[in-house]
């Protein structure tokens, strides 16, 4: 989850969320916890251009995770990206 919890008012700084974002934008599924508009303008922007990265291999991604995988099925509410699977080998 990309940003963390946020327990005791604890949150990301600007470098971690957006390097947190770049690594995940790499990962079959992701999740922020903390929206990079609220940590800086700077932020945001470089946490769209790992979405814009992202957009452009999920085909990628998905071949991916799809040939590593002995069971799988699409989630509905993550869009026909995401995958669930049971991998070998990871």
């Amino acid at each position: 989850m990309i940003g963390g919890n946020c327990y005791f008012g604890q949150r990301p700084d600007k470098e971690l969320l957006v390097r947190w974002t770049q690594l995940n934008a790499l990962l079959p599924a992701m999740q922020f916890s903390v929206a990079p508009w609220d940590v800086s303008r700077e932020a945001d922007l470089f946490c769209t251009a790992a979405l814009e990265v992202r957009e452009k291999l999920k085909d990628v991604l998905l071949k991916v995770c799809l040939g590593d995988c002995v069971v799988w099925g699409g989630v509905g509410w993550w869009g026909e990206f995401a995958c669930l699977c049971v991998c070998v080998g990871v």
